[in-house]
């Protein structure tokens, strides 16, 4: 097989990342492995070339003493059986759907250019100079249950710094909170300002229910004038009628006396 840190320019990338896959994979122990007797590795690949190269080594390698069986999808469906998962580059968006959905199953994930270091078990990357080299998490991989040869670095590889990462999202977390604390100082601003607005407004529909009232009492008072008005009026037209009708009886009564 290819030696991990020599690979020669001319060999396609497929190849590469087939010979690493075997190679890593050889270097991975299952905890129930007495009980396999057929190793399956599937591909969340759009293309099949990778399939294809490790196929080629499936007809005339094994792993671990046993055959290896590869399939291949473009999907986040991972079959039960799987024992290993390698998610290419152009399908990392889906790899943490896949490592939540693998998590506990004592399935390797093997990634391509995943930027997160947290959730990585083995990732490929390319270097500057162009060459292939992995980076494992090693949390990752035992939290699967499964066992790491110590020899897995010597095909070039770096340990990724789970320290480091700990204390980096511990960091993370802290600026979160921050930033959350602080939107919430910024909520609860808000709300006081829409709590005084509302008050605000119930003083003022309180004032204007008041004035209503006291137009409605203005308008009773007024409607009650207007009666009162009314009837001084009847009243003093009727008074007046009747002191025509005296006067008239009056001056009827002296027309008489005048004419005897």
């Amino acid at each position: 097989m290819f030696s991990g840190a020599a690979y020669a320019a001319e060999i396609s990338r497929d190849k590469i990342v087939a010979a690493f896959i075997f190679q890593l994979v050889e270097n991975i122990y299952w905890a129930d492995e007495a009980e396999i007797k057929k190793y399956r590795i599937h591909l969340v690949d759009s293309s099949p070339k990778v399939t294809e190269q490790l196929t080629q080594i499936a007809e005339v390698k094994q792993m671990h003493e046993r055959p290896f069986e590869v399939s291949r999808s473009n999907d986040s469906g991972i079959p039960n059986d799987a024992h290993v998962v390698y998610i290419s580059s152009d399908n990392v968006a889906r790899y943490s759907k896949i490592f939540d959905q693998t998590k506990g199953r004592n399935v390797l994930l093997i990634s391509d250019e995943l930027v997160d270091q947290r959730k990585v078990m083995i990732n490929l990357r390319y270097r500057e100079d162009k060459k292939l080299r992995f980076e494992i998490n090693k949390a990752n991989i035992l939290n699967q249950n499964l066992m790491i040869s110590p020899d897995i670095i010597l095909l070039g590889g770096t340990e990724i710094d789970v320290a480091k990462l700990y204390r980096e999202t511990q960091t993370q977390l802290e600026e979160q909170e921050q930033e959350l604390a602080s939107r919430g100082r910024e909520i609860a601003s808000k709300d006081q300002d829409i709590a005084s607005r509302d008050r605000e407004l119930a003083s003022k529909d309180r004032e204007l229910d008041s004035r209503e009232q006291e137009l409605a009492s203005l308008d009773v008072e007024l409607k009650s004038l207007g009666k009162i008005l009314t009837q001084t009026r009847q009243k003093s037209h009727a008074l007046a009628q009747k002191i025509q009708d005296q006067k008239n009886k009056f001056e009827k009564q002296q027309s008489l006396s005048d004419s005897v």
